[in-house]
C-alpha cells in the first residue's frame, strides 16, 4: 500500500481491512492479503475457500461437535 500511495497509507497500530485474494498454492496470508478498495478497481479474485475454510467451517465444525459424532466428516 506504501508503495502505491505514501499519503493513505496505515501507518503502525493502525488497523487495516483487507480482503484474502488468490495468490500461488504456498503463499503467505500477508501475500494473499489486499486492500478491499484495490481488489474492487483491479477486479483482483477472491479466495473463497479461505473463507469457506477459516471463516464457515471450522465454526461450523464446533458448534456440531457437541450433537453430531465426526461432523467434519458428516458436513463436509
Amino acid at each position: 500500500m506504501r508503495k502505491r500511495d505514501e499519503a493513505t497509507a496505515p501507518s503502525v497500530g493502525d488497523r487495516v481491512q483487507f480482503v484474502m485474494i488468490k495468490g500461488a498454492k504456498d503463499s503467505k496470508g500477508y501475500e494473499k492479503s489486499e486492500d478491499p478498495l484495490y481488489v474492487l478497481e483491479k477486479n483482483l479474485p477472491i479466495d473463497y475457500n479461505f473463507y469457506l475454510e477459516h471463516q464457515i467451517k471450522q465454526p461450523l465444525i464446533r458448534i456440531f461437535e457437541a450433537v453430531v459424532p465426526n461432523p467434519e466428516h458428516v458436513l463436509f
